[in-house]
């Protein structure tokens, strides 16, 4: 065998090595979650993630970045509509 394909062998398994332990991460993470009863009130979620989603509301508790990022979000989206068409 080759040099080169040893250090290829050993590259290749320490990467495959890393994604599993990456996925396992990601699944327990992803099994951490609860299930939520999300019956009745859907109104209220959906104007709530209106609000919280599309109008970016976290962002305005400071003014001037909130007025920024607004700006810069709504460029975003006309970006996004102009590239649709």
């Amino acid at each position: 065998m080759d040099v080169q394909n040893i250090l290829f062998i050993i590259v290749f398994i320490i990467a495959v090595y890393l994604f599993v332990k990456s996925v396992k991460k990601i699944s327990y993470d992803i099994h951490l979650g609860r299930d939520t009863d999300i019956s009745g009130n859907s109104g209220e979620r959906w104007k709530t993630m209106a609000r919280v989603a599309l109008g970016q509301s976290k962002m305005m508790v400071k003014p001037v970045a909130g007025f920024f990022h607004i700006v810069i979000y709504v460029g975003f989206v006309l970006i996004n509509i102009e590239v649709l068409e």
